[in-house]
């Protein structure tokens, strides 16, 4: 079986989760042993991570597939072209709420952006104030220190 057939066919079963993570287990606990020096941590971190990746893509093709399917039997049992249309302007109407909704959030995520830029570059001046000060206050001890010897 190739890759793709296997990110295709049904999603993993708790059981097949649990032999991939034993699998990746028995794997760094080998790297360990092969490779002292190296950090196991690091490289399990990085199969796990890979294979959480891996489950929620093939959670998200599954899911796609089966709103796909009773799509399209919605539309052959249908058989009435009112139904359909009526269907297809809901849908319509739906995918204009999300494009409204995403247009929104971009335009907050921006805001924040800008937001955020104000903000660092105020941090950054009142940093550099902070120093000044300091230097001035430190400057002006070391002077009286001296004259008072």
């Amino acid at each position: 079986m190739t890759k793709q057939a296997s990110l295709e066919g049904d999603t993993p079963t708790p059981a097949g989760e649990l032999k991939k993570k034993e699998q990746v287990s028995l794997c760094c606990r080998t790297f360990s042993r092969s490779f002292p020096g190296m950090e196991r941590d690091s490289h399990s971190e990085d199969t796990l991570s890979t294979m959480v990746l891996e489950n929620v893509k093939n959670k998200l093709i599954h899911a796609f597939r089966v709103t796909a399917e009773s799509r399209a039997g919605q539309r052959e049992a249908g058989g009435g072209s009112g139904v359909g249309r009526s269907q297809q302007a809901n849908e319509e109407l739906r995918r204009a709420q999300i494009d409204g909704a995403l247009t929104w959030l971009r335009s907050e995520l921006l805001e924040m952006r800008s937001q955020d830029v104000q903000l660092a570059q105020t941090l950054l001046g009142l940093n550099t104030e902070i120093q000044r000060l300091r230097r001035e206050s430190f400057g002006g001890l070391e002077v009286q220190g001296d004259d008072q010897q």
